[in-house]
């Protein structure tokens, strides 16, 4: 709730699902968000089936490619979801 001397702040999430294979380690994030500093691992919320995942022991993320890269992959039919909340 924004007051007096403190503006108030949005805060969006984009959201990518993707359906794991067995094989495939990187998953492409199309439509990431244009921000003004770069992200880490730590900026995402990575589920695999409902388990959440702790960068960079289960995955590594590089902001210029928006790339995840899993140390290893999903299992076949595995439901991934990577979420990222960010202020606009």
């Amino acid at each position: 709730m924004p007051y007096i001397g403190n503006p108030q702040i949005n805060v969006d999430t984009k959201s990518w699902l993707f359906t794991g294979n067995g094989i495939d380690t990187e998953y492409i994030l199309s439509g990431f968000p244009s921000l003004n500093n770069s992200s880490t691992g730590r900026d995402l919320f990575v589920q695999v089936n409902g388990v959440l995942l702790v960068s960079p022991n289960h995955y590594d993320f590089d902001y210029p490619s928006k790339k995840v890269t899993f140390v290893t992959p999903p299992a076949l039919n595995s439901t991934v979801l990577i979420r990222f909340m960010y202020i606009n």
